[in-house]
């Protein structure tokens, strides 16, 4: 959703989340895919990424720990 207008990092948090917890609670897995373009999100900090919650959420939707490189 990067990029599209009217719409922010924000909105698509919300989105992943309320799919996450919905495919959760039908117990069903999430997969996701992130890409980083070079320099398309020059702008935005790293440190704006709750980085915590992404773990949480894979561990919880999977009952398994998922290793996040950076």
């Amino acid at each position: 959703m990067g990029g599209k207008q009217k719409k922010s990092a924000i909105d698509t948090a919300i989105l992943l989340t309320t799919e996450i917890e919905r495919n959760s609670r039908s117990k069903k897995k999430t997969s996701t895919l992130f890409l980083d373009v070079k320099g398309a999100f020059d702008h935005i900090l790293l440190t704006s990424w709750d980085l915590g919650s992404i773990c949480i959420y894979s561990t919880y939707a999977y009952k398994e720990q998922t290793k996040l490189n950076f």
